[in-house]
């Protein structure tokens, strides 16, 4: 077992998050025992080339196993990278809302994997947050020259 954790460190493989369950196996009539042994591993080149990549489980009907299925959402990139606005830490509560964000994401696995979980849901919600008014420049920049014309 220690071989084969040693290869996927060394291929540098991730393991997707398995949504909408925790383990992949029972053991009993009342699942006294359960473990997740069954995951989708994929290279850092296939999470860079493919969006929306997940682990979902299917429906168990008479084994002990839960059967997986790996989803993936867009195969095409995005034209836009993602950029980080500077002045975006000078709005009001921005901070407190990126801590309240960040405590709340939840994942299990290795600390480098649970950070690049956090990282990337931490991604889809600046994300949104600047389409509204106070993340938007656009608006921003709006606001600013009609109070510099009121003045």
């Amino acid at each position: 077992m220690k071989e084969f954790s040693n290869f996927i460190e060394y291929m540098k493989l991730v393991d997707l998050q398995l949504e909408d369950a925790t383990y992949t196996w029972f053991k009993g009539d009342q699942h006294e025992v359960a473990s997740r042994i069954d995951r989708i591993l994929i290279s850092e080149d296939w999470d860079d080339k493919f969006q929306n990549l997940k682990q979902i489980p299917l429906q168990r009907l008479s084994s002990d196993h839960i059967p997986i299925a790996l989803l993936g959402g867009s195969w095409e990139r995005n034209k836009g990278n993602f950029k980080f606005e500077n002045w975006w830490s000078k709005v009001e509560g921005f901070i407190d809302i990126v801590r309240d964000w960040w405590s709340s994401f939840n994942f299990t696995g290795r600390p480098d994997y649970r950070l690049a979980c956090k990282l990337r849901v931490l991604k889809s919600k600046l994300k949104e947050w600047r389409k509204g008014e106070e993340g938007n420049l656009t608006i921003q920049r709006k606001k600013l020259l009609e109070q510099m014309a009121d003045l």
